[in-house]
């Protein structure tokens, strides 16, 4: 079970636009580094590369792409491309970060629990824990000390991020017995 927290789901991958933004990003710090032919147009290397990294997961490598790249357009990749294409994960995370904000803002997403709540997350719901704040790097997401977990007390303080809609309600029955393995 999830919270609703907005009429329209929250964007989770890139559009076709924001990978060739991505990829544009890129064509042009390989053209800047002098690792790509000038003969052959950046605009072309850029959507070669956009095509290649549409199809990967979020956390794709350098050398990833640069093989993809070789195997699909021919390319001739050595390790500064691969070092050059790493870029993709971080470049991809901001990308969403962006694209989740302005889903945020443009749905006015508001945090449907308060700090100090008692929730449930996770696969089935299954993970508990008490929501310590309101995320400052993740949209529309929790930070989350998880029961039970020895390094969410100081000095450690770890906390998990979960999305708002990913977060449901203790009932007030479950949320007065003491927490498994209570901090």
């Amino acid at each position: 079970m999830t919270t609703p927290v907005a009429a329209e789901p929250r964007p989770h991958k890139p559009t076709p636009e924001q990978f060739k933004s991505i990829a544009d990003t890129l064509a042009a710090s390989l053209n800047e580094r002098g690792l790509i032919s000038s003969a052959v147009s950046v605009e072309i290397f850029s959507l070669q590369i956009a095509r290649v990294i549409s199809n990967l997961g979020p956390f794709a490598d350098g050398y990833t792409i640069t093989r993809r790249l070789e195997d699909r357009y021919g390319w001739e990749g050595d390790l500064q491309i691969a070092e050059a294409l790493d870029d993709f994960s971080d470049l991809r995370t901001l990308e969403m970060r962006h694209a989740q904000a302005e889903w945020a803002a443009r749905n006015d997403v508001k945090p449907p629990f308060t700090v100090g709540s008692r929730v449930s997350f996770g696969t089935e719901m299954r993970e508990k824990g008490e929501i310590t704040g309101v995320s400052k790097y993740t949209p529309a997401a929790y930070e989350i000390a998880v029961d039970g977990d020895a390094d969410a007390a100081p000095p450690h303080n770890r906390r998990r991020i979960v999305h708002f809609e990913n977060v449901a309600a203790i009932d007030a029955a479950e949320a007065a017995a003491p927490a498994e393995g209570a901090r």
